[in-house]
Order: C-alpha cells, then structure tokens, then sequence
C-alpha cells in the first residue's frame, strides 16, 4: 500500500439494541457496540486487524469530515511508510 486509503464507516442499529460498524469499501469490516461511539471505538483495532492478516502494517485513524462528502471517513495509512501521500 504506497497510498493512504479513505474509507467511510456506516454505523446502523441492530433488532438486537447493539450498533454495527461497517464500510462499503472494506467489506469484510463488521464490529459491534452498546452505544454509537463504542462501536467506532473497535473500528480502529478491527481495520488493523485485517491489514496483519495480509501482512500490512497500518494505522486507522478518523477525518475531520467537514470538508468530504462521505460518512463517518476514517484514514489508512501504512506504518512502513514514513509519511503517506494521498
């Protein structure tokens, strides 16, 4: 990944009371919390996680969304890079 990636997190209720966390460009990101920002609290750990298994070190981190047109959009960035274009 020589890129930083942007994706953005939908976040929806369940029948179950819990809120999911997922994103339509990483389809296999799925978390789950009692409140809204538990469930983003988890996106982090859980975008790292499926990076590691393809052996990609990165970092995910919230944007500031004021200027994007997207939900809830979140930063990838490679951790063997020193710095990440966009």
């Amino acid at each position: 990944m020589r890129k930083a990636k942007i994706i953005s997190i939908e976040v929806s209720g369940g029948d179950d009371g819990l809120f999911h966390a997922t994103s339509p460009q990483l389809h296999e990101l799925f978390v789950s919390g009692e409140t809204l920002e538990h469930a983003l609290s988890k996106v982090p750990e859980a975008i790292e996680g499926l990076f590691a298994i393809d052996g990609v070190e990165v970092r995910a981190v919230p944007a500031d969304s004021q200027d994007l047109q997207i939900p809830e959009p979140w930063v990838i960035l490679d951790r063997s890079l020193n710095g990440a274009s966009c």
